[in-house]
């Protein structure tokens, strides 16, 4: 199998794969009768030490989604100049939760507290209310860098002194769990302002 890393969407699936998605018992999701997704979303939950999961067809679709329920209209979100989300998902993020993301300069997409205090707006008349972080991890554009432990916490306690709700973009996130040993029940452990 040739595996091509420059995007999720890129490698093919084996014939050993696509038999599988054949034969997989599906049903109706709406009224929770897919026995496969229910059996996904449940693993992906505790995997993450969530207390449910929600299994969506696009990384674009699981980040718009967060956004939406993270911010209000007119409020911004802080994440990195090279962010996923700020490069492909920047319109997305205004028309469908009227938000705006405000990038500042991290390092390899990477932010800290500094860059987080320093992004900070307060809402008057002419600025919008910072509201959430977004980070990355395994970052994109960031060549790969991913946050360790110690990094996690400081974007989390930042965002906790803040006031701010922090989004994980884990579209890499099993490269950054191999890469960190930071198993993945840590990003569950976010909190809400």
């Amino acid at each position: 199998m040739n595996v091509d890393l420059r995007s999720d969407t890129v490698t093919r699936p084996t014939r050993e794969m696509l038999r599988a998605m054949a034969e997989a018992e599906t049903g109706d999701d709406v009224f929770g009768e897919d026995p496969t997704a229910n059996a996904f979303q449940e693993r992906m939950a505790d995997l993450f030490g969530f207390g449910a999961g929600l299994f969506v067809p696009s990384g674009v679709m699981g980040n718009q989604i967060c956004l939406k329920m993270l911010t209000s209209p007119g409020e911004e979100a802080v994440t990195d100049r090279t962010g996923h989300m700020f490069n492909y998902e920047n319109t997305s993020a205004a028309l469908l939760s009227s938000v705006q993301l405000h990038p500042v300069e991290g390092e390899r997409g990477k932010i800290g507290g500094e860059q987080i205090r320093a992004a900070m707006r307060s809402g008057r008349d002419w600025e919008p209310v910072s509201s959430a972080v977004i980070i990355e991890n395994a970052t994109n554009k960031g060549g790969g860098a991913c946050y360790t432990r110690s990094e996690l916490i400081e974007v989390r306690e930042t965002a906790r002194e803040l006031g701010l709700a922090v989004h994980l973009d884990g579209a890499r996130v099993w490269n950054a769990v191999t890469a960190t040993e930071v198993p993945p029940s840590f990003s569950g452990r976010w909190p809400t302002p």
